[in-house]
């Protein structure tokens, strides 16, 4: 829903008008680029990069474990690895 409507509807439901909305974000976005200017937030900002980049890491690794678990042809190679005899048998072109 775009933020007009929204803004309409919040007008209508809740008897606050378009004007005192506008004025409402302005005074925000004011806020937060003072805010921003002080890096007032850095910290916290920097903890919440840090926690998504770790986050990602660990979706990312488990879902190539995932698909390693599911892919036949890497379970035929872990089982070759697990047979040691035949694994130095093909690496001896055997």
């Amino acid at each position: 829903m775009p933020m007009i409507d929204t803004a309409d509807i919040v007008a209508e439901r809740y008897k606050v008008s378009r004007e005192a909305q506008d004025e409402y974000s302005l005074e925000s976005q004011r806020r937060m680029a003072a805010a921003q200017q002080a890096q007032k937030f850095k910290d916290e900002i920097k903890y919440q990069l840090e926690q998504e980049i770790v986050v990602h890491y660990y979706l990312q690794k488990g879902v190539r474990e995932l698909s390693f678990a599911k892919d036949p042809e890497i379970q035929t190679a872990v089982k070759l690895f697990a047979d040691m005899p035949r694994y130095q048998t093909i690496l001896k072109g055997k």
